[in-house]
This record gives C-alpha cells, sequence and structure tokens, in this order.
C-alpha cells in the first residue's frame, strides 16, 4: 500500500490551529497519518516561524500552546541538515520565496512530499510531488 506524503508550511498549520479556510483540509491529512495512510513533516524551520507567528499575532502564551499541541499530532518535525540548507538556498536564490517557504520546498523535494499550502507564493515553484492547495 502506497503512503502518502505531505510537508506542510506554516500556512496550513495556522489555518488548521485558528480553525480558518483549508482547516478541514489539513484535519483530514492529520486523520489519515493518524490512520497509517500517510506521514506528514515539517521543517524545523517552519516550526519556528509558526512560533514567531503566533507569537506576534497571540501571545506568547497561545504560541507555546499551540507547539504543545502540534507535539501530539502525527508531524515529524525535521531538524535542517546542511544539504537541505544548500537546496533552500538555491530555491531562493532563484524565487521570490520567503526563506522559510524555501525550506518547506527543499524538504518536499528531498522526501517526494507534497506540499500542503495556501500560500500563493508557492505558484511560483515547482514540486515534482505536487500541492495541497487549501
Amino acid at each position: 500500500m502506497k503512503t502518502d506524503k505531505y510537508v506542510f508550511d506554516s500556512y496550513a498549520l495556522l489555518s488548521f490551529f485558528q480553525d480558518e479556510k483549508g482547516a478541514a483540509t489539513v484535519r483530514e491529512i492529520l486523520y489519515a497519518a493518524n490512520a497509517g495512510k500517510a506521514v506528514t513533516f515539517l521543517s524545523s524551520i517552519n516550526w519556528g516561524e509558526l512560533h514567531y507567528i503566533l507569537y506576534r499575532r497571540r501571545g506568547i502564551q497561545k504560541a507555546e500552546e499551540v507547539l504543545l499541541l502540534l507535539e501530539l499530532l502525527p508531524v515529524s518535525i525535521i531538524e535542517i541538515d546542511r544539504d537541505t540548507i544548500r537546496r533552500a538556498a538555491l530555491i531562493k536564490a532563484g524565487h521570490s520565496l520567503s526563506y522559510a517557504d524555501c525550506f518547506t520546498s527543499a524538504l518536499a523535494e528531498s522526501m517526494q512530499a507534497k506540499i500542503v499550502t495556501g500560500d500563493p507564493e508557492f505558484k511560483q515553484i515547482k514540486n515534482p510531488a505536487g500541492f495541497i492547495w487549501l
């Protein structure tokens, strides 16, 4: 049986935790991961991005709460190695994507995973495995 692979960007997880547009799609992917039908990833860079965005919008308590909840979800936080940093830098050199989004793209490429996002910046790049648009 083929297992689907997904890389979340911060946009996707923000939509999920704040119950915004796209939250239902993220929830479905997480249910599939719980059932062993999918695997999900988040780069440590995007983990940090999620934290600072929530801190700015909702305060430190809410940001810390979300990170604790994230630990309960079937999402593997991937520490970034030098090769992935290099790939992200090359993506950044050729596109106007945010640096954090370049890590989402580089991780998806290395994992051969679909990118889950609603961020229109991603429309300028190609991901061989595709996208799940929120």
